[in-house]
């Protein structure tokens, strides 16, 4: 399994570098080189103050994350409960900041027709 498995992600949510963009990938070095030239082709460096930030969230404590999944999930049940008092079905999913809403009201019901 090792020698298929290709992990991309990114730091801008787990640093709240909102607007920022800059992700890595963990890959078999045969295809990390591949996936490099594809990266030259579409990507533009990441602007230096962003690489600095994530060299220094790099040493961030472990009390960092366990505080901010405590804070997304206080704003996720804040979320959740302002949605179910305004009337919406929630469906819970995994993790601590994601919710599903559904209102109970199609779509025929809150589209007008034009006339003609």
């Amino acid at each position: 399994m090792e020698d298929r498995t290709i992990t991309i992600s990114g730091f801008s949510k787990t640093y709240a570098m909102t607007g920022w963009r800059l992700g890595y990938t963990v890959a078999r070095r045969h295809l990390a080189a591949k996936m490099a030239i594809l990266n030259d082709l579409i990507n533009v460096c990441a602007p230096s103050p962003l690489q600095y930030g994530v060299v220094a969230a790099f040493d961030l404590p472990p009390s960092y994350y366990t505080t901010m999944r405590a804070d997304y999930q206080k704003k996720r049940d804040m979320t959740v409960e302002a949605c179910r008092e305004a009337g919406f079905t929630l469906t819970r999913r995994r993790g601590p900041t994601t919710c599903c809403a559904t209102s109970g009201i199609s779509a025929s019901r809150t589209t007008r027709r034009r006339p003609g």
